[in-house]
């Protein structure tokens, strides 16, 4: 698209290879490296799906671009041998496969943020606590609890508050009567969310997959 307005080479392109103009085996050549190396991932996820008898975005993409090159190889060949030129459609298959691809980029770039996310949540929790087994709860301090509601201002906390297990005594001493442990802390929950999220499909990708 860019090439023929330079003026060396929109001569070199418009030169004949036998019955063939030199920018469309160029774009032939280019396009199926595109197509059948680079979008061979299509191809491979594609089949799988069909052999399942269920469909996604993959087989979607592998019929789109393959209609676009097919079409095009078919033009090029009774464009050469019958001399009438219909359009073809080579850059339309190398772009549909060049966006898919960097949307699918920007997925593991968004991915990879949220995986460090992850381990800075896992860092919040404490590593060590001292267990009183028999002792009252009592106490008073002011705790940050920024790290689950954002909110920068201590939080008064005396014998009947909760307190969210991560969340920082800042001032005073508190003897913390645990009421919930392990999985079911809300750090944890936090944490088993955002790992759903990460792994769970966007409605509109599911969407996309369905049609």
């Amino acid at each position: 698209m860019v090439c023929p307005r330079i003026g060396l080479l929109s001569s070199f392109l418009l030169m004949k290879c036998g019955p063939f103009l030199i920018q469309d085996l160029l774009k032939w050549v280019l396009v199926s490296i595109i197509q059948f190396v680079i979008g061979r991932r299509f191809y491979m996820a594609a089949y799988k799906a069909v052999r399942h008898w269920s469909t996604n975005m993959d087989v979607l993409v592998v019929l789109g671009t393959s209609a676009s090159y097919f079409y095009s190889v078919g033009a090029l060949f009774y464009g050469a041998f019958t001399g009438f030129r219909p359009p073809i459609y080579f850059e339309t298959s190398a772009m549909i496969i060049t966006f898919v691809l960097f949307g699918k980029y920007l997925e593991v770039i968004a991915k990879g943020k949220t995986s460090d996310a992850i381990k800075k949540l896992v860092e919040l929790a404490p590593a060590t606590a001292l267990l009183l087994v028999k002792d009252e709860v009592w106490g008073t301090s002011y705790a940050d609890e920024s790290m689950v509601t954002g909110e920068s201002e201590p939080v008064s906390k005396e014998v009947s508050s909760s307190v969210v297990g991560g969340t920082m005594n800042l001032y005073g001493v508190l003897h913390i009567q645990a009421t919930r442990v392990g999985s079911n802390t809300v750090l944890s929950q936090i944490i088993s969310l955002v790992e759903t999220a990460q792994m769970s499909k966007a409605a509109i990708l599911k969407f996309a997959d369905y049609g």
